[in-house]
Formats: structure tokens, sequence, C-alpha cells
């Protein structure tokens, strides 16, 4: 999460699923410092840091909801640096965020990873980034779906498959050779051209020659 100096800013954190936790002790800390306690349906100024008095306020009215986010006021440099919001109950369930205040400000706005549990979330994907997730991997597996299909269709023969030459080397047909003897079709009778013409004789011709002269 980014922010300039004297900015507000809200550091995000919500139950998932989500829960009521009106009746439950909220802590929000920071380098080791309780700043916000929300314990008994209030804020426990006790234990809540004095130095974040009037500069963090939390949603109550969201916490059936399970939102318990903490809005930090008028931030300055001192405030940066890694915030974990616990929720007590049977156990102790918890998450990370970390502020960076920088000149940038809210331009770079994002939720730092890390550090949370299954229970707690600082933040979630947005749908942009979730449209373009689907998008990516659709596009992926039409591109290798067409590959596998060009490769098969080559095997057999079927098609030249111009656009994938690498995977298309056996469904070029060989210079000099028709149809017909690819496939194993072709003319009987052409292969009487391989006859040698010795064969081809009539075998009455060595007879005629061979008689004697009247």
């Amino acid at each position: 999460m980014y922010a300039k100096v004297g900015d507000n800013v809200t550091l995000p954190c919500h139950l998932v699923p989500p829960f009521n936790v009106s009746n439950l002790t909220i802590e929000w800390r920071f380098k080791s410092k309780n700043i916000y306690v929300y314990r008994s349906g209030a804020k426990d100024n006790e234990t809540s840091d004095q130095n974040y008095t009037n500069r963090a306020f939390m949603f109550h009215d969201e916490f059936e909801i399970g939102n318990i986010s903490l809005t930090l006021t008028n931030v300055t440099k001192k405030d940066n640096g890694s915030y974990t919001c616990r929720v007590l109950n049977n156990q102790v369930k918890k998450g990370n965020v970390t502020l960076i205040v920088d000149e940038n400000g809210a331009q770079g706005n994002r939720t730092a990873p890390g550090g949370t549990d299954d229970d707690i979330g600082g933040g979630a994907i947005s749908g942009g980034a979730i449209a373009g997730i689907v998008v990516g991997v659709i596009a992926g597996l039409l591109l290798l779906a067409f590959i596998i299909y060009c490769a098969v269709c080559c095997k057999k023969g079927k098609q030249r498959c111009s656009v994938f030459p690498p995977l298309c080397n056996n469904c070029q047909h060989e210079p000099g050779r028709n149809d017909g003897e690819q496939n194993g079709n072709g003319n009987p009778g052409d292969k009487a051209e391989e006859i040698p013409l010795h064969n081809m004789e009539q075998p009455n011709q060595r007879v005629d020659e061979s008689s004697p002269l009247s």
C-alpha cells in the first residue's frame, strides 16, 4: 500500500470467509505496539497507542461482514513499515499489510504480499487482472490445440500445413511421383514399362532364326 506524506490511507484487512467479529477482540500492531485495539464492542483506549489517537480508525459498522480494515490519517515517513491485523478468538487469525510512504503516493497503490494466513486477506485480485489471466489461458489452449491438430493432419498426409512447415515434413509430396503411387492405387499397366525388353520378345523368334535356309 502506497501513500504520500499527509495522505489518508486505509490498510485493507478482511476475514475470509466473512463473519461477525463485533464481539471479538481485534488488534492492529505496528513495530511491536498496539496502535488500535477493539474489545468488548468499543475501542480500548487504555491499550491502544496514544500516538495514534485521532489518527487511526476502524469501520465498526462493517464488523458484521468481516471488514477489519484500519484507516490512518495524515501519514508521515514514520508510518513506513509492516502492519499486522489480528482477531483473537479460540485461535489467533492474522494478516499483514505493508505501507510505503513516498513521492508516488496512491499512483503505485498495491497491497504488499506475504504474511497472511488462510483466514485473513490484505487485498484481492482486481477484475481486470482476472480477465487478463482468463484470456491468456484460453489463447494458450487454442494455440496448443491448433499446433497438435496441424501435426496430426500432416502425419496423416491430409494437408500441407504451410503454417508450421517444421511440423509437417511428412506431408510434402515427393517430386516426380503421382498420387496413385503414393496411395498404392497406380495402374497395373504402368509396371509393364519397367520389364526389360528381352523378356518381351516372342518365343518363336529365335526358332525362325535358327532354321536352315531352304
